[in-house]
């Protein structure tokens, strides 16, 4: 079986490689990482367009688009903050960079190792990811990275030395004004068969640093057997109003002290299922706890034309 070109209308797109997206090299991953990166926030639609088109692999993004459940319990619920790499790693999680392969195991370390060995993969696909991941739990020849130095992805296979150490990351990320990345968990609320999942996520993309409120609009429908089996379920969908308010303080590393003054953004539309605020900015900068805050309204006609809404919304904790 050969490799599949993903994305025709994109040049600079990896290819379909087993169910995996491969990159040439770092610098093509980048490239790509980047240019996505930019259209998510500068045009919405071509964002769409060109993930649409990403066929021949079953992105994380891709299961949580289309999903369907009878409860919220049984809501695929990704960790992932990061809404390009959800677009990108398979729901494995993993990605590929030449010939190695690298699988996200937390929003902040990447877990690397030979595409060639079958063995390994299948080990890492068995590990517990996100909050319950276990780094003595690691096979051998693997490595652990993080995501905050491009140059650094691919550990020892890379061009800079590989030295990292969990003890030094795991110190670091206990300061009072660590760089941390974090995420709250897929939040839910429903009222008379409407509901909203919602999220915030405070994180690095590169030199710098983001803070996002995502929601989504979902509605109860009966399936009498076809084409799903007879039941209830949760779809998402189109109501009159949605929006998502993401407030933020940044701190500098040093001192803790608040960089510039307090930042929000918030996003409204109507007659939609999707609404997402992201506050950007250049450079690395820590939070604290209460630094990071979220809001969250969805509004709908009832049957008889009346209105109603129900309101949601976050406080990050940063160690």
């Amino acid at each position: 079986m050969e490799e599949m070109e993903a994305v025709a209308t994109n040049q600079n797109a990896p290819i379909a490689n087993y169910g995996v997206f491969k990159f040439r090299d770092i610098k093509h991953f980048e490239s790509y990482y980047n240019q996505m990166n930019k259209l998510y926030d500068d045009n919405a639609v071509q964002f769409e367009q060109l993930k649409l088109a990403n066929i021949g692999v079953e992105t994380v993004q891709y299961k949580f688009d289309n999903q369907k459940f009878r409860t919220f319990e049984e809501m695929y619920k990704p960790f992932l903050a990061d809404p390009i790499m959800m677009n990108i790693v398979n729901e494995h999680l993993e990605f590929q960079i030449g010939e190695i392969l690298l699988t996200i195991v937390t929003n902040e370390l990447i877990l690397i190792s030979e595409v060639k060995d079958s063995r390994i993969q299948s080990e890492i696909r068995q590990l517990e990811k996100g909050s319950a991941f276990n780094h003595l739990e690691i096979p051998r020849g693997t490595y652990l990275v993080t995501d905050r130095k491009m140059e650094d992805i691919l550990g020892p296979w890379g061009e800079t030395e590989y030295n990292f150490s969990i003890e030094d990351y795991n110190a670091d990320t206990r300061m009072s004004c660590a760089e941390q990345e974090v995420s709250s968990v897929w939040d839910w609320k429903e009222i008379n068969g409407q509901a909203i999942s919602f999220r915030t996520s405070a994180y690095y993309s590169g030199p710098i640093t983001v803070e996002e409120a995502h929601c989504f609009s979902y509605a109860k429908f009966e399936s009498t057997g076809w084409p799903f089996p007879a039941g209830t379920y949760w779809f998402k969908s189109n109501t009159a109003r949605l929006s998502s308010h993401i407030f933020a303080n940044r701190r500098n590393n040093e001192d803790c002290s608040f960089n510039g003054l307090p930042d929000d953004k918030k996003d409204v539309c109507k007659n939609c299922s999707e609404s997402r605020a992201r506050l950007v900015s250049w450079g690395k900068y820590a939070h604290r706890t209460g630094d990071v805050t979220s809001n969250f309204l969805k509004a709908w006609e009832t049957a008889n034309g009346s209105s109603n809404s129900m309101t949601a919304g976050h406080t990050l904790k940063f160690d």
